[in-house]
């Protein structure tokens, strides 16, 4: 391949593809020139327009902030004289539409804040005239909830009763608006006035016109430029996108292109490079069958008889052999561990760990997990609990007994004896989250985002004493992503860390 590879870098690199590159290239910096001579003078025109654009919004601007004010001004007198000048025979429908306008009112009021925020003088007078709005319709509230509930004929003695009572504030306030009112039309129509561009918009309209047929003609004086020196290239490069699409699915790439130039050599590079993955693809598989079929059968039958061997099955054998084999035991499941997890991590990177989603209670496949490594929790003397719950999810059961089942186990191997591992259960409305959490030495900060790829592990001084093939993260993380979960890691150096998972709940419920 390499030998290929070099040999078309030649071709590549001669006398036609030299010469076309070369007229590409004065192409180009034709274009470039061209684009920038006209793009020097068109700065310098669009600034002039963008200038008399900004003049212009100004004026429409404060066009809409002086129609919003009038706006609030009529809504907010609209709603006092529905308050104080209430009657018998006013309807409910009266203080509907005290509500919806006190509404319009306040949206016109955050409105009018956000619009006039940049404006001193305004924005002085916008204040001193929202504290008048606010003491108006806290009173006129209160009167609003005290006639509310009470028959048509008893609403007229309690808003006299109330407006006796609060009248006077209520009227102050009012005034105070009527005076604070009129001085912010006064400073917004002074401010448009003194401001507007009208005089000058009849020239930069002209200005803009001749701009944009000028910018128009320079594009496509430019287009036609690039495709004379550019034409064939696009499909081309439709092709190679194709067949990067194309390998990343696993499907057959199209026919390699021909020509000399060098998206033509890329091409054949990269149909070079497809062939090699494929072939590079064959070994691996059949190196995993090889794992398959010819270790792991072999290594069960040895880990069975060491198992008979270490319960006396066939007869008391001296305790420093009973040591070794017991040794022998160990070293052969983990071998084992390392193939299933080999053959999982295999499937998973080839799309075929297939899932077989159903209904199931959570609290079922945490027990299922808890009886998984009790045998582990008694070796190493660690206790595990779990707090309750009742959720019920729609996933395999069996693939999140197995991610359970490892985290918990990486939690006891990493946690002192005498401690406690806790499985903890978050719900939420659209997920729940399982948490995983030991009391041991922690995960270094530095460890935390790539301790999920593969055969990566914390390196410490009891990483070798602990074992683990680094690949069991990998194929939780993959396994919860299959499910279109989450999952990751919470810790501090010597505090214990949190490993967790969340699953949508999705038909759960």
């Amino acid at each position: 391949m390499k030998q290929q590879t070099t040999e078309l870098s030649k071709k590549v690199s001669g006398g036609t593809g030299f010469s076309q590159m070369k007229l590409q290239t004065q192409g180009l910096i034709f274009v470039v020139s061209l684009l920038i001579c006209e793009l020097a003078l068109i700065s310098t025109l669009m600034f002039q327009v963008h200038t008399a654009q900004l003049e212009a919004l100004h004026e429409e601007r404060s066009k809409e902030i002086l129609a919003r004010i009038d706006q609030f001004g009529h809504d907010m007198f609209q709603c006092y004289d529905k308050i104080s000048k209430i009657s018998p025979d006013d309807t409910d429908s009266v203080f509907k539409e005290y509500r919806k306008e006190r509404a319009s009112v306040m949206a016109s009021l955050d409105w009018i804040h956000t619009a006039l925020a940049d404006q001193k003088s305004q924005f002085a007078v916008l204040s001193k005239l929202t504290k008048s709005v606010k003491v108006a319709f806290l009173i006129m509230d209160k009167g609003l909830q005290n006639m509310e509930s009470l028959p048509p004929n008893d609403r007229l003695a309690v808003a006299g009763a109330f407006m006796s009572r609060y009248g006077p504030k209520l009227e102050r306030a009012m005034k105070s608006l009527e005076v604070d009112y009129p001085e912010l039309q006064r400073l917004e129509k002074d401010y448009v006035e003194r401001d507007s561009p009208a005089k000058q918009k009849t020239y930069r309209e002209l200005t803009m016109q001749i701009l944009s047929l000028g910018f128009a003609a320079n594009i496509a004086l430019a287009i036609i430029a690039a495709m004379l020196f550019t034409r064939g290239i696009t499909s081309k490069i439709t092709i190679l996108v194709d067949n990067t699409t194309r390998l990343s699915q696993r499907k057959p790439l199209n026919q390699v292109l021909t020509g000399n130039d060098e998206i033509s050599g890329l091409d054949q590079v990269f149909h070079n490079m497809a062939d090699a993955l494929d072939e590079a693809q064959k070994v691996r598989q059949a190196f995993v069958a090889m794992i398959s079929h010819e270790l792991r059968t072999p290594l069960t039958s040895v880990n069975a008889f060491l198992q008979l061997q270490n319960m006396d099955a066939f007869g008391e054998i001296p305790p420093k052999a009973k040591e070794s084999s017991l040794k022998a035991e160990r070293s052969v499941r983990r071998l084992i561990e390392l193939i299933n997890d080999l053959l999982d991590m295999e499937k998973l990177e080839a799309g075929q760990l297939s899932l077989a989603p159903k209904p199931f209670y959570l609290e079922d496949i945490i027990e299922r997990s808890i009886e998984a490594v009790s045998s582990l929790s008694e070796t190493l003397k660690i206790g595990i609990e779990a707090t309750e719950t009742n959720v019920e999810l729609v996933a395999d059961p069996d693939r999140i007994v197995q991610v359970l089942v490892n985290l918990m186990s990486n939690a006891m191997k990493f946690s002192p004896a005498g401690e406690k591992v806790t499985v903890e259960t978050i719900e939420s409305d659209s997920y729940v989250e399982v948490r995983v959490i030991d009391r041991g030495r922690g995960v270094p900060e530095k460890y935390r985002d790539i301790i999920f790829e593969r055969f990566k592990q914390v390196e410490a001084a009891d990483a070798t004493k602990k074992g683990g093939t680094g690949l069991g993260l990998p194929i939780c993380k993959a396994i919860i992503e299959q499910h279109d979960g989450t999952i990751g890691v919470n810790s501090q150096d010597g505090a214990g860390s949190t490993f967790w998972f969340r699953l949508p709940l999705k038909a759960s419920r």
